[in-house]
Parts: C-alpha cells; sequence; structure tokens
C-alpha cells in the first residue's frame, strides 16, 4: 500500500508539472480579463522557471554530468552544492506563485 500511495504521489507531482505551462497561460489569461495584477505576477513567476532552467541550471547538470567528473571530488560536491541552491531558488518562485494565486483566491491581495 505504502509503494502505491508514493507512485500515486509522485505521478501527480509529475502530471502538475507537465501541465503547468498550460496553468501559466490561463493565469495569463485571467489577468487579461481583468482579474488583477497577483495573477500575473504569479504567471510570471510561474512562467519563469522554464527560462531559469535553460539558462541557469542546464549548464551546471550539464557538468555533473560529464563522464570525466570524479565523483567524489570537491568540484563534484561543489557542483551539487550549486545545484542545490539554483533548485531551492526555482522551487521558490514556484512556491511564491503559489502565495499570490492563493492570497489573490483569499481575497487578501
Amino acid at each position: 500500500m505504502l509503494l502505491e500511495l508514493i507512485a500515486a504521489l509522485c505521478t501527480s507531482l509529475f502530471a502538475g508539472a507537465a501541465i503547468y505551462i498550460n496553468l501559466v497561460v490561463s493565469a495569463l489569461g485571467a489577468w487579461a480579463q481583468g482579474r488583477g495584477i497577483p495573477v500575473l505576477v504569479g504567471g510570471l513567476l510561474l512562467g519563469s522557471v522554464v527560462p531559469f532552467t535553460l539558462i541557469v541550471i542546464f549548464p551546471t547538470n550539464r557538468a555533473l554530468c560529464d563522464p570525466n567528473l570524479d565523483e567524489s571530488s570537491s568540484k563534484a560536491a561543489a557542483l551539487l552544492a550549486k545545484w542545490n541552491r539554483l533548485h531551492a531558488a526555482r522551487s521558490g518562485a514556484a512556491l511564491l506563485a503559489l502565495v499570490f494565486f492563493l492570497l489573490h483566491l483569499g481575497g487578501i491581495l
């Protein structure tokens, strides 16, 4: 049962990630229909994750995948630490977008 729950959780996370671009478009559409600046900010924050990944994180990913990289080296440890910081920034942008959406839906923004 536990493994099934983990599989369902992972599937839902992947599905959410796979359709998030559609959600960004819907946020921009809602803003265009007059739903307010918080919706635009949330959509832009969420949309910024893709270029951030491609431009900022991808080079670190490529360096980590280098077959000549010694996995036990200080360089590998530094790359992993850098990737972790970059991923945290990307996750923070998504979380901040969620906060904007929820606060707006709750009538606070």
